[in-house]
């Protein structure tokens, strides 16, 4: 209970009453101690518990807590993080295990990182690609240990974003970078200043410029009057 003190300020009080501690004393005895601290200390906890919560339900990444046999001890995300990383076996939850989710051979990269995670104390990574409600997507996890964690198990934490998009872009560079290499064509690219930063072998062949020579260099050096206009069409 709050109590007024003879100044106007208050604080947090909590008594115990117990009955006549000998026979010499008739009614209750009443124990009293200022627990304001323990308030305080209470009230953080719960603003960064209502904070962590709200942060976790726009949190487009999925962080769980692992024990080194692959068990799920707890999870932290929003429901779309939850309904994209798990299909097909019910709800997500703290039953079931890494074997329940991955294929036998991802599974077991996967528990061998959380325990290397845990005896070294080193970040670990794992891509996989996981079958989800929206089809195939592809994930990246890092991997934490937080030694123990939950009662006497060693555990470790493991953040899961999807990187789809990612490895999208990726390939497209990849094959688009391939196309570019193999036309017979000249083709350079420039940051927004004009400075190049790529030119392929067909350019090479043609200026006569070794690719390093002109990467970092301006665009007007193609400019200098030594090159005719049908370079340039």
């Amino acid at each position: 209970f709050r109590f007024e003190k003879n100044d106007g300020s208050y604080v947090w009080m909590e008594s115990i009453g117990v009955d006549r501690i000998n026979s010499s004393i008739e009614g209750v005895v009443v124990n009293s101690r200022d627990i304001s601290r323990r308030k305080k200390q209470e009230k953080r906890v719960k603003e960064t518990t209502e904070t962590l919560q709200a942060f976790t339900k726009t949190f487009p990444d999925l962080a769980l807590i692992i024990d080194e046999e692959g068990n799920f001890l707890d999870w932290f995300g929003s429901e779309q993080a939850e309904d994209l990383h798990y299909e097909g076996k019910g709800d997500f939850n703290t039953e079931i295990t890494v074997r329940d989710i991955f294929e036998e051979n991802v599974a077991d990269q996967a528990i061998a990182k959380v325990r290397k995670a845990i005896g070294s104390g080193d970040t670990q990574k794992l891509t996989y690609q996981l079958e989800t409600k929206t089809g195939a997507e592809w994930f990246e996890a890092r991997i934490v240990g937080i030694g123990r964690g939950i009662g006497e198990k060693s555990t470790a934490v493991c953040v899961t974003r999807n990187i789809s998009e990612r490895i999208k872009r990726e390939r497209s560079l990849r094959e688009f970078r391939k196309a570019i290499e193999q036309t017979a064509h000249a083709v350079y690219i420039t940051d927004t200043e004009g400075n190049i930063e790529y030119a392929n072998p067909a350019f090479e062949e043609i200026t006569g410029f070794e690719s390093a020579e002109v990467v970092g260099q301006n665009a007007r050096l193609l400019q200098s009057g030594k090159y005719d206009t049908e370079f340039y069409e």
